[in-house]
């Protein structure tokens, strides 16, 4: 699983799939999407949200 920041909601890129999408209470113009992705996928679906305005909060190692 991975957190990703952004300004809008995500749509997950293939690869990944959607597992919640919320503001950030703090600051609600900004979203916090979590994503299901393969580690085999990492490589491929990190810089796809980079490339679409989202920046990488955490990878879950679990």
């Amino acid at each position: 699983m991975i957190t990703m920041l952004s300004a809008a909601e995500l749509g997950p890129p293939g690869g990944a799939r959607a597992l919640f999408s919320q503001p950030i209470p703090v600051d609600p113009a900004t979203h916090r999407t979590g994503l299901t992705v393969a580690v085999r996928k990492l490589h491929l679906v990190a810089p796809a949200l980079t490339k679409a305005g989202a920046r990488l909060e955490h990878v879950y190692d679990y």
